[in-house]
C-alpha cells in the first residue's frame, strides 16, 4: 500500500522528481513500509530521500532542507510523530508548494493534499464485533487476525488548486485496488465502485468528534466522553458522560463488571452515538483496560489459594 501512495502522488502531481519520504526509525515497521516505497521509485521517475523525524523540530529541519531543490513532492507515512505534528507537516507543505500524500483522512480535512490508506472506521467496527463475540464468552485467542478490507483515497480540490495541479475527472488510476471513498460531509454514505472518480474536499471549517478522556484518581482509572468540535479555528469541549471507573491495578472479575457497565452506558447514548463511533469509544478503552472472558475469570479463581 505505501508503495501505491508514491504511485498516486506521481499521478498526480507528474511534476516532480524528488520525493522525501518521513517516517520513525524507532517504529519497527516503519522500515517496511520505507522498502516498499523505495521499491517502487525507480518505475515511476523518482529520487527517493529518506527523513527520519521523532519531534517538531526534526519535522520542520527536514522539510526545509529537502525544499531547497524543485520539484519536490511528500511521503508521510503514519507514525506518532507525523500524526501529532499534521498541522505543522501540512503547513510546511504549503509553504514550499510540496504535494503530499499522507495515510489518513484527517489529514486531508486539516488541508492536505491527499489521502490514501485503510479505512479506520471499518476497523473499529471490526473491534467493536469482536468486543461483543468476547463479552459473550468466546476466548480473544479463538479470534481470527483480520487485514484491512476497505481503503479509501481522498484528494483536497482546494489545496490541489492552491499548489496548481488539475485533478482528472476519473482520478488516479486504479490498479486493481477496491476503494470505499467518504462524503466529507458528517454522516455521509458510503461507495464501493470499482472505476469511479474520489470524493474530494472542498475545506471543511467544522470538525466534531467524540473522545475519551482518561484520568488517574487515587482509587483507579477514571474515564469519561467528551465531545470536540472544531469551528473556524476554535475548540469547544463538552462532557457527554461518564463511562465509569476501574481500579488499578484490576481484580480478576473488575474488567468483566466494567465492561458489562459501559456496554449498558453505551446503550443509553445510542441517540448520540452511531455505531462508528460507539466502535471508536470501545476501541479507545480497549487500549487501556483489558479484558477477561467468564472462562478466563473461572480460570483465574479456581488457581487462586482458598482464602
Amino acid at each position: 500500500m505505501q508503495g501505491k501512495k508514491l504511485e498516486m502522488l506521481k499521478e498526480i502531481a507528474p511534476q516532480i522528481t524528488r520525493v522525501a519520504v518521513l517516517f520513525n526509525l524507532e517504529q519497527i515497521p516503519q522500515a517496511g513500509m520505507l522498502r516498499a516505497v523505495e521499491a517502487v521509485a525507480p518505475s515511476v521517475g523518482v529520487q527517493l530521500r529518506a527523513a527520519a523525524v521523532r519531534d517538531a523540530a526534526e519535522i520542520e529541519g527536514a522539510i526545509d532542507q529537502f525544499a531547497r531543490e524543485p520539484r519536490g513532492g511528500l511521503v508521510v507515512l503514519p507514525s506518532g510523530a507525523t500524526i501529532v505534528h499534521r498541522d505543522l507537516i501540512i503547513a510546511l507543505a504549503a509553504r514550499y508548494c510540496l504535494p503530499a500524500v499522507y495515510q489518513y483522512r484527517q489529514f486531508v480535512t486539516a488541508g492536505g493534499l491527499m489521502s490514501y490508506g485503510n479505512d479506520l472506521a471499518d476497523q473499529y467496527r471490526q473491534a467493536a464485533s469482536y468486543v461483543d463475540r468476547i463479552l459473550r464468552g468466546e476466548k480473544p485467542g479463538d479470534l481470527p487476525v483480520q487485514q484491512p478490507t476497505k481503503f479509501e483515497l481522498i484528494i483536497n480540490l482546494k489545496t490541489a488548486k492552491a499548489l496548481g495541479l488539475e485533478i482528472s475527472p476519473t482520478g488516479p488510476r486504479r490498479r486493481g485496488d477496491r476503494v470505499t471513498r467518504r462524503s466529507p460531509r458528517a454522516g455521509g454514505s458510503s461507495q464501493e465502485r470499482g472505476a469511479a472518480p474520489p470524493r474530494a474536499l472542498h475545506g471543511a471549517h467544522r470538525v466534531t468528534t467524540m473522545i475519551v478522556h482518561f484520568r488517574e484518581t487515587p482509587y483507579g482509572l477514571a474515564m469519561s466522553l467528551v465531545q470536540t468540535r472544531r469551528e473556524n479555528g476554535k475548540v469547544r469541549h463538552e462532557h457527554v458522560a461518564s463511562l465509569g471507573s476501574i481500579e488499578t491495578p484490576p481484580s480478576v472479575a473488575a474488567p468483566i463488571e466494567f465492561w458489562r457497565e459501559l456496554d449498558e452506558r453505551l446503550a443509553q447514548l445510542s441517540n448520540r452515538l452511531d455505531a462508528e463511533t460507539r466502535g471508536k469509544v470501545m476501541g479507545a478503552v480497549h487500549a487501556r483496560v483489558p479484558m477477561v472472558t467468564p472462562d478466563e475469570q473461572r480460570d483465574a479463581e479456581r488457581r487462586s489459594p482458598a482464602s
